[in-house]
């Protein structure tokens, strides 16, 4: 049974539970498999138990591979940069690409103005963002 594979495996933060894939796999060999992982947290050892239905085959030791699971990359994209004095505190709209469906951003926003000038103000925002995701 030295054909049959149980290898490391790595998947992107997809919100679907990932476990390594069992290749080479003969027709009547059955497997179990303990444990997976969805999120970044769960990353972790998976162990392939195998039966058989058939006298045909020895069926292998119960085997270990580890499944990772990374962080999904999200976009974040600033909107509505300009502002005209007006005295009053203003800061930008984000909008976050990549987020699946009931995850949650929280992001925490932070501005620093810089007014510079004579006669004309002029104003500069500086935005420094961190942010947090919630799975669902």
């Amino acid at each position: 049974m030295s054909q049959v594979k149980f290898e490391d495996a790595t998947f992107v933060y997809d919100g679907v539970p990932h476990s390594p894939v069992i290749t080479n796999l003969p027709v009547g060999l059955k497997v179990t498999l303990d444990g997976q992982a969805t999120n970044v947290n769960d990353s972790g050892i998976v162990i392939a138990t195998f039966t058989s239905t058939s006298k045909n085959y020895n069926t292998p030791a119960p085997m270990t591979a580890r499944v990772t699971i990374t962080p999904r990359e999200v976009t974040l994209i600033w909107k509505n940069l300009t502002f005209s004095y007006d005295n009053e505190a203003h800061s930008p709209d984000v909008e976050v690409s990549g987020l699946l469906t009931g995850d949650v951003l929280t992001a925490n926003l932070t501005s620093e103005v810089i007014i510079a000038g004579a006669k004309q103000i002029v104003g500069a925002i500086k935005e420094i963002a961190t942010a947090s995701i919630e799975t669902g």
